[in-house]
């Protein structure tokens, strides 16, 4: 009887095996997507947080500081690797804007 036993339990044990292996796996890429989203916000604040510093005195346009700091964290996201698209970056600049604004 413990030989036709010793096969179920170990398709048993490699069941759970890839199971624990999946839920790990979503686990740490859902942790890595939250750490990269909580960067990429840190970023784009601090760098409008530096752009509306440094052209304090200066008379720019919205728009040129837009630009202005779209290359700085793009430079800053690709030295951390980590990708953005476009319209993620347009958000959360705005985003920023208004927070610094309600400050």
């Amino acid at each position: 009887m413990s030989l036709c036993n010793e096969p179920i339990i170990e398709l048993i044990l490699a069941i759970i095996t890839g199971v624990v292996s999946f839920v790990g796996l979503k686990l740490k890429n859902l942790y890595e997507e939250k750490t990269n989203n909580d960067l990429k916000k840190r970023i784009i604040f601090d760098t409008v947080k530096y752009i509306e510093q440094v052209t304090k005195n200066i008379s720019i346009t919205s728009e040129y500081k837009k630009t202005k700091a779209k290359r700085k964290i793009l430079e800053w996201l690709r030295e951390k690797q980590i990708e953005i698209s476009n319209t993620e970056l347009d958000i959360l600049i705005e985003s920023a804007v208004n927070s610094l604004k309600e400050k």
